[in-house]
């Protein structure tokens, strides 16, 4: 498996962000709740993103189903990602 570059630096931005919108709802929450929600909306938005790339280019994956969910061989589209 090849890791590229901008899989290094998408991960990592993924992760401060998600450490700061914790860090900056620490004094509107007191509870752990924001971890969980902060958590579903990377993985939401990783998943989108997926969906997006598939969407754009469909035609390469031809309905088989284990490229679209093998994430080693594809991309994702970050303009989907915000849906």
């Amino acid at each position: 498996m090849r890791i590229a570059w901008r899989s290094i630096f998408s991960s990592a931005g993924a992760v401060v962000a998600v450490l700061i919108a914790v860090r900056l709802s620490r004094h509107l929450v007191r509870d752990g709740r924001p971890w969980p929600y902060m958590t579903l909306v990377c993985l939401g938005g990783l998943v989108t993103a997926r969906l997006g790339h598939v969407a754009d280019d469909r035609g390469s994956y031809g309905g088989d189903l284990t490229r679209i969910v093998t994430l080693a061989g594809g991309g994702i589209a970050v303009t989907a990602a915000p849906i």
